[in-house]
């Protein structure tokens, strides 16, 4: 699988997707159900970092399976998402913003955040009490 989810944390409050060079859109999906598993394995609320640093592209038709991802309503546990890459920002972005306006459903209740590096995405967890990663 070209998509790893770890627990990020020993506390359980951070769950990262390390996205590799060639990951393809079974990848995302078998990587999804990897992490709502995970999820229900706690009780608390969790926040998501999907880490593109290590990607080359996004696999060709992101929009329609970004959409989906939208529609499909968000697990209870997840508190705020972050996408990681510095190169493939703009492009996530804009992406994001695609499937959200096409979604019917679920759109809303997803809490996204864009940074560069994964430094800056813990740092944007600092303030709710991040604890101390990797």
């Amino acid at each position: 699988m070209n998509i790893e989810v770890v627990w990020d944390n020993d506390q359980k409050t951070i769950l990262r997707y390390i996205y590799g060079k060639s990951w393809t859109w079974a990848d995302f999906n078998t990587a999804a159900k990897t992490a709502y598993d995970m999820l229900d394995t706690v009780d608390h609320k969790v926040s998501i970092i999907m880490d593109f640093q290590n990607a080359n592209i996004i696999p060709q038709g992101a929009i329609t399976h970004v959409q989906r991802a939208f529609s499909t309503p968000r697990h209870a546990n997840i508190a705020t998402t972050i996408i990681v890459g510095s190169s493939a920002n703009t492009f996530l972005q804009a992406i994001a913003g695609v499937g959200r306006k096409l979604s019917r459903s679920g759109s809303n209740d997803w809490q996204l955040t864009f940074v560069s590096t994964l430094p800056e995405a813990y740092a944007t967890l600092e303030p709710k009490g991040k604890a101390e990663s990797q």
